[in-house]
This record gives structure tokens, C-alpha cells and sequence, in this order.
């Protein structure tokens, strides 16, 4: 008798559940809430209703019961394995070999500046240099601490390090504060050199995790020590390729861009022979609030945010990812896992906007003559025109204002110039001029002058601190003055300048077969009709000319000819080919698989999984049942409800 009532009892929890669970989700989808005294009080009642003796009347309530469990059981289980059918489907093909000479043999690190920027930085792209062979390593300059739960994110920065393939003794922890209490809420990176100041999360000193230490413990929050730091990570390993974020709008991402290029500026005056690959990227501006355009047809590229105030979009440099980052479904793209990992941030909320085609950079000039030379002025700062600083702010939590770090000359200056004395004289085939970023200060025109009597006029500069990259043919020069002529507003000056003497590519070869929009293609569905062209991209413009490559196809029906400099494809309804275009000399290639499917791979599949998606991630977690479990799964893992 005891073990049926009990068995009595289970069943009246499990119905009262399902009821409870099913009105509360229905109430979510209808754009409603039902409060929480309501839905335990239903809850409650359905026990009573259903664990008490019922008069015959009520047996009708106890089937509707059973049948909605039944209902939602098989409704969950076709959910289920339609997701994972289509997850399968929906995979890229990983059939590109070709990228050997970009990904293969380096000393890569990623610099980021919180726990899960790693991704945003270089998410498909990592996974790629791993692929090939290289050795990876991750450098957190915060603790990501800026709530608490710092030691709860650089558990999850490790495990996502070990999906990617990077060994832990590879992940490096700086071990500094997310946030600061100095003078206000100034960063570190503003603090006197040797002033000790603390951390948002009320942080005094370095700290890792028990098992895994910061890269130097115990050491005070000063801005001496987080520079020193960074500096001898950069020196200790000397990587070949140094991905990092860029000047954009946070804080703590501004001070671990300048930290990079002030500790790098130090170690490539001291060392002229160093010359890594630099490639500044952002977090936000082209992943976190980028296109939300992860259910494309095809996965597209990496879109223009349009707010970039630095940096020219056509100047970008783009990097394949490796085809499992890809999918048509989100369930099978391993960025999606990874950034589940990083639960604290709710950073997978994010994925349809940080998942794309290609990964974008601005390339960095680490072979910069000027960084040696000898610079004086007529009036101003001289040391602030090779510091490798692009901009700077006296105060980076302003995160508006890039307009410190400048040569200005005096307003009394009637000279307003500059003199180059280059370490040796050379055959220059470039000088680059930075101009203030500030809108309202600009150079409208300046006169290049060079030992040989030769001039040169640069015209009017770009107004917000971008390149402006003035080709030199046939001078030779050990000394350059740069005469500012024409000037608009009150703080009108130079930035950094650059010059660049034997022309040579700072990228390493490789190349990407693109369709007409320009998004590279790797599992692609080709035009209903069965017809298309594709392009060809590469950092190098002499790698364009397609008729240099050699081509091969395999596929049952489908045809490929090179016609005007583009690859015409030709792959009929449920055909499919793999294609490859290799370089004569066979130093790098692409490889990519084009297909025809029907409607149900093209749309329907991902229509279906977007509305499954969406439920779940839009209407659950307003429903009473949702919170209540996430409050337990929060205790248990983090010792509390509060999100991290």
C-alpha cells in the first residue's frame, strides 16, 4: 500500500507539473506572464486534484492530464530529432586543404581583453592556426570581474580553450581588474606609472585560480606592472602573429590596445629584426552588434558596421574560418559551443551576430623605418609621431575622445615641420601619414620634402585618423621633412607617421574563391537556377589573375570554365561538385563544395529551426518554470540566482 500511494503521489507531481508547465509556457508564447503565486498556486492545485481521492467526475481531468503529457512528450521528441537530423545536414563540409601558407607554422596570440573577446577576435580563425599546426596562445588581460564570478569565467576562458584545441598551459591570465575606482572611474591605463589602484571588484593585487595562476601573482594594480607585464609576455614568446582588439567602445578594450602597441613599440625599436604580423580587430563593432545574419542562404561575410570612425572598411584584411565554425544550423557550429561556454556573459545570445564568413582585420605596420629614426619639430611633441599609437585619450573612459596623443605645433609656428632622419639612407616606397582623429582638426594639405631637392604634395588627408598611404617611386633618402601647409581647426597635426622602404607583402599568401557579393564561399548553395560566377580574393592584388591557377572539379553534371577573370559555375537541381583552384607554383589554394538542394535544405529546414530557436530562447525564459530552474542551476554552479 505505502509504495502505491507513493507511486500515487509521483504521478500527481509529474501531472501537476506538466499542467502547471504547459498553461505557464502557453501564457510566455501568448506574450503574457503568469505571476509566480499563480503558477504555484495551479501547481498546487493540480496535486490536490490529482494525489486525493477523486469522485468519477474528475477521471476526465486526469486523462486530459495524461494525454497533454503524452502530447508534449512527442511534441519534445519530434522537436528533438528533427534539430539534430538537420543539425547534421546542416554542417559545412570541411574539404579545404589550401591554407597552409596563411595558418601553418606560426606562434600566434590572441590578446583579448575579457574572457570570451578570444571569440570575438578571432573565433573560426584560432581553430584554423591549430588545424595547420601552429601554437596558439591566449592572453586575458582582465579577469572579466567587473560583477564578481572572476574566477567562474577564466574556469569557462579554459574549457572553451580546450574545445579550441590550445593547451592550458598556452592560456595566459594577466590577472588585472574588469574596471576601475581610480580618480572617478579613470583606467589603470590613465594612473600615475607607479599609483596602486583598485579594481571594480574591489581587487588590490594579480590573481588567477588555484590550479592555473596569473602570469605574475600578487602584484599591485599599477600601470607600471600591467605594462611591464604585457611586455614581457609579448618578449617571452615572441609571436609570429599577434591578433588583438582595437580602439573601440569600452574601456578596458582601449587600455589592452594601447598596453599591446606601447609594450610592442618598446620591444621593436630594441629590436630591429622583429617584425610579427600585427592584426587589430573589434569586439563589438563587427561581432557583438554585427548583422544578426547567421540564417543566411549562405553564411555571409563579416558586414560593414558603418561606424567605424579609424579605420577604412576597404583597407580591411580578411581571414578565412575554418568550415566547422560554419553551418545552416546553429546547433552545429562549434562558435555556437563555445560561446555556450562563456554562460556567465549569455555570450551564445549573441552568435547569429559574432559567427560569419570570414573574419576581419586592419594590419598594423611593424616594419616602420620611422620607429628607429631620429624625429625632431619645429614646435610640439616629437616622440608622440612613432609611439606605434594610432590614437590615445587622457582619459579612455570617455571612450568618445581619441584626440591625445598628437603632434601639434604651435599656433606661433610658422614652420609647423617635421624632420625624418632615417637610420640609414634608403629607397622608400611608401610613407604613410596619420592625421588627428578629431573631425573638426585636419590637414588639408602638406608638402613632402626629401634630401634629393624633390617634393611632393600629400593634398588634403583623410579627417578621422585613417591612413593615408603616399606611394614613393625612385626616391632615395636618408632624411624626410613634412612641411604642414594648409590646416583647419585649432588642433590640426599628425598622429604617427610611417615609411616603409623595400616593397614587399606583409600578409602571407593565400586565397579565397568569393561569389559576386563578395562573401566567401566554402559549403555553397549555388543559384536555384544552377548558374553562377565567383571571384577570387587575396591580400595580394598580383594573386588575382585567375588564369595563374590551375582548376579541378569533381562532380557528376556540374561544370566549371573561366570566362573574364571569373569562375563560371554550372550545377543542376541535386547535383553537387568540390572544386579546387591552386596556384601554379601550389603554395596555396581553395577548396569549396557547391551544391543545388531543394527548398526544404535552402529554407524550410532553418525557417523551422529559427521558430524552435526562437521559442525557446524568447518565450521560455519569460515563463515561470524556466526561471525557477535556471535559479537552481545558477545556486548549484555559481553559488547564487545573480547572473555573473
Amino acid at each position: 500500500m505505502k509504495k502505491q500511494a507513493l507511486l500515487k503521489a509521483c504521478f500527481a507531481l509529474l501531472l501537476s507539473a506538466v499542467l502547471a508547465v504547459a498553461v505557464d509556457v502557453c501564457t510566455a508564447l501568448a506574450g503574457a506572464h503568469l505571476p509566480m503565486a499563480a503558477f504555484l498556486a495551479l501547481f498546487g492545485l493540480g496535486f490536490l486534484l490529482f494525489a486525493l481521492p477523486r469522485p468519477f467526475s474528475l477521471r476526465l481531468v486526469r486523462r486530459l492530464a495524461l494525454s497533454l503529457l503524452c502530447l508534449v512528450l512527442v511534441l519534445a521528441a519530434a522537436a528533438a530529432g528533427f534539430l539534430l537530423g538537420f543539425s547534421k545536414q546542416g554542417a559545412y563540409a570541411q574539404v579545404d586543404e589550401g591554407k597552409a601558407a596563411l595558418y601553418a607554422g606560426q606562434r600566434v596570440m590572441v590578446i583579448a581583453p575579457h574572457e570570451d573577446d578570444e571569440i570575438n577576435i578571432a573565433g573560426g580563425v584560432i581553430e584554423e592556426y591549430v588545424r595547420y599546426g601552429s601554437r596558439v596562445f591566449l592572453v586575458f588581460v582582465t579577469n572579466g570581474d567587473y560583477l564578481g564570478k572572476g574566477e567562474t569565467r577564466m574556469r569557462e576562458a579554459l574549457n572553451v580553450a580546450a574545445r579550441l584545441g590550445v593547451p592550458e598551459d598556452q592560456v595566459i591570465f594577466l590577472g588585472y581588474g574588469d574596471g576601475w575606482f581610480y580618480d572617478g572611474e579613470k583606467s589603470i591605463y590613465n594612473a600615475p606609472a607607479d599609483e596602486e589602484v583598485i579594481s571594480h571588484g574591489r581587487r588590490w593585487v594579480t590573481y588567477g585560480l588555484p590550479e592555473h595562476p596569473a602570469f605574475r601573482e600578487d602584484r599591485s594594480y599599477t600601470r607600471r606592472h600591467l605594462l611591464e607585464d604585457m611586455t614581457e609576455v609579448l618578449d617571452s614568446y615572441r609571436p609570429d602573429v599577434i591578433l588583438c582588439s582595437d580602439y573601440e567602445n569600452h574601456a578596458d578594450h582601449i587600455s589592452t590596445s594601447l598596453f599591446m602597441e606601447e609594450a610592442l613599440c618598446q620591444i621593436l625599436k630594441a629590436d630591429g629584426t622583429y617584425h610579427p604580423l600585427v592584426l587589430k580587430s573589434f569586439c563589438y563593432n563587427t561581432a557583438y552588434f554585427s548583422v544578426g545574419d547567421f540564417y543566411a542562404e549562405n553564411m555571409l561575410a563579416t558586414q560593414d558596421p558603418g561606424d567605424i570612425p579609424y579605420c577604412d572598411w576597404e583597407s580591411r584584411v580578411r581571414l578565412p574560418v575554418s568550415a566547422q565554425t560554419l553551418s545552416r544550423s546553429m546547433l552545429s557550429s562549434s562558435t555556437y559551443w563555445q560561446l555556450r561556454l562563456h554562460a556567465t556573459q549569455g555570450a551564445s545570445d549573441w552568435a547569429e551576430r559574432i559567427i560569419s564568413g570570414d573574419r576581419v582585420y586592419w594590419l598594423r605596420d611593424t616594419e616602420n623605418l620611422v620607429l628607429h629614426s631620429e624625429i625632431s619639430v619645429s614646435s610640439g611633441e616629437p616622440g608622440v609621431l612613432n609611439d606605434f599609437k594610432l590614437r590615445d585619450s587622457a582619459d579612455i573612459s570617455a571612450v568618445g575622445v581619441a584626440e591625445d596623443g598628437v603632434w601639434i605645433p604651435a599656433a606661433a609656428d610658422a614652420e609647423r615641420e617635421v624632420e625624418i632622419r632615417l637610420p640609414q639612407e634608403t629607397a622608400l616606397t611608401r610613407l604613410t601619414l596619420y592625421d588627428n582623429p578629431s573631425p573638426a582638426d585636419n590637414v588639408l594639405d602638406a608638402e613632402l620634402l626629401f634630401d634629393d631637392g624633390s617634393s611632393l604634395r600629400t593634398g588634403a588627408l583623410q579627417p578621422t585618423g585613417q591612413a593615408n598611404e603616399i606611394p614613393l617611386e625612385g626616391v632615395r633618402t636618408g632624411r624626410v621633412r613634412i612641411r604642414l601647409l594648409q590646416t583647419e581647426g585649432t588642433r590640426a597635426g599628425l598622429t604617427e607617421i610611417e615609411a616603409d622602404g623595400e616593397e614587399q607583402s606583409r600578409m602571407p599568401r593565400y586565397i579565397k574563391l568569393m561569389n559576386e557579393r563578395g562573401d566567401f564561399i566554402y559549403d555553397y548553395y549555388i543559384d536555384p537556377s544552377g548558374q553562377e560566377s565567383f571571384l577570387l580574393y587575396a591580400p595580394d592584388e598580383a594573386d588575382l589573375d585567375t588564369a595563374a591557377y590551375s582548376l579541378q572539379w569533381e562532380g557528376a553534371g556540374c561544370s566549371v570554365r573561366l570566362e573574364d577573370g571569373r569562375l563560371q559555375v554550372r550545377c543542376p537541381r541535386g547535383r553537387s561538385c568540390v572544386l579546387t583552384l591552386t596556384t601554379v607554383d601550389g603554395v596555396c589554394g581553395d577548396t569549396v563544395r557547391i551544391s543545388n538542394p531543394g527548398a526544404f535544405m535552402r529554407s524550410t529546414g532553418q525557417k523551422i529551426e529559427i521558430v524552435l530557436r526562437r521559442w525557446w530562447d524568447k518565450s521560455l525564459p519569460d515563463s515561470n518554470a524556466f526561471v525557477l530552474l535556471r535559479d537552481v542551476y545558477r545556486l548549484a554552479r555559481y553559488g547564487s540566482t545573480a547572473s555573473a
